[in-house]
């Protein structure tokens, strides 16, 4: 999704962008389609490296010859600097990439970990490697990758699109059935293991104990009662009556812009833009320390050890016994902070000043 706000937003008159993904259009890519863009498919499979998607993607850097090439993520990383090594393409400035935290490279699949270690012996390649997390940038170069290469620049938030909404906290308890006044605690993230969908669950059986009338709002791809794991565990931890599973949503302004207070579980992460996006929403946030969730939140939420529940649960009593002036004071704070920090339109810039220079000028 910053991809697609990147390639909307930047300069047309001075930038011409061309998206390839690896595998299919997808619905992103539709998304950068309908913004005028175009987008390639190599028709790559997922986990099965395929020759044939290279040479089509060196025929499509022989055939456009961009001013840059530039890497989305290890897999596209690997698969551009195997396209620019091809006669006469190497004279393509090549820029990578890295939109993730490397915590334990037990925890990366097979072919991910081999990709991440193939790349840091090649790292002196690119001209530039962008990450959008502080953490991120540390650990990779821990990992070996150069770090005079080091660009950082954060993902950016589209101020108006996600915007304090007062008629949505009403239109949305109204659809859950729930009470103008209910207190409502969301989590918006796919279902994954470094999202901490158990953490959550398990902080949120506490904060009911405490306080029986929370409600809990998830959404996010695999996030519905078909999800017999996690619907499960909701059950077990006495939720089936507190908890809102939402699934994939589109329309995740108005339904940030609707909570009290929101939240993350990871265990990992490298920038999450859930927070930025709630932030921005004018909704107070507690975080899991892991990325840069941390220095995203500021003095404007809450912040506590991943992994913990009881921390987690306890960061959200304070918010709920400090009251709704308290919250709002938060989220006043923290929609100015992402004002000042992490405006689209500044971080947008920020790609072009790098790509401009880089072609000097």
């Amino acid at each position: 999704m910053m991809l697609y706000k990147l390639v909307s937003a930047m300069d047309g008159d001075r930038f011409k962008n061309t998206v390839v993904s690896m595998t299919d259009i997808g619905p992103v890519g539709e998304k950068i389609q309908t913004a005028g863009i175009p987008v390639h498919a190599l028709g790559m499979r997922v986990g099965a490296p395929d020759p044939r998607g290279l040479w089509r993607l060196n025929k499509l850097i022989r055939r456009t010859r961009p001013a840059i090439v530039q890497g989305w993520m290890y897999h596209a990383n690997l698969a551009s600097l195997l396209a620019w090594i091809w006669p006469f393409n190497f004279k393509i400035p090549l820029v990578w990439g890295i939109r993730h935290t490397v915590y334990d490279m037990a925890c990366e699949k097979r072919l991910t970990a081999l990709t991440i270690k193939l790349c840091a012996k090649l790292s002196h390649l690119p001209r530039k490697i962008i990450y959008n997390a502080r953490v991120s940038a540390e650990k990779h170069g821990a990992l070996g990758y150069k770090k005079d290469k080091t660009v950082i620049i954060p993902n950016g938030f589209d101020l108006e699109r996600f915007v304090p909404d007062k008629q949505a906290r009403f239109e949305v308890r109204a659809e859950l059935g729930l009470r103008p006044e209910a207190l409502l605690i969301g989590l918006v993230a796919r279902y994954h293991p470094h999202k901490g969908h158990g953490f959550f669950l398990a902080a949120a059986s506490l904060l009911v104990s405490r306080y029986p009338d929370v409600h809990f709002l998830l959404a996010g791809d695999n996030v519905t009662r078909d999800n017999t794991v996690l619907w499960r565990q909701a059950q077990n931890n006495g939720l089936a009556n507190n908890i809102h599973l939402l699934g994939r949503r589109e329309n995740v302004p108005r339904i940030m812009a609707a909570l009290d207070i929101a939240t993350t579980a990871s265990v990992a992460e490298a920038f999450p833009n859930v927070v930025g996006e709630a932030m921005a929403c004018g909704v107070p946030c507690v975080v899991t320390d892991v990325g840069d969730a941390a220095y995203i939140v500021g003095d404007c939420g809450l912040v506590v050890a991943p992994g913990n529940p009881e921390a987690l649960a306890e960061a959200w009593a304070v918010l709920v016994e400090n009251g709704a002036a308290v919250r709002r004071a938060y989220g006043e704070k923290a929609r100015q902070r992402v004002v000042e920090h992490f405006a689209l339109n500044k971080i947008v810039q920020k790609y072009e000043t790098i790509y401009t220079s880089i072609v000097g000028g």
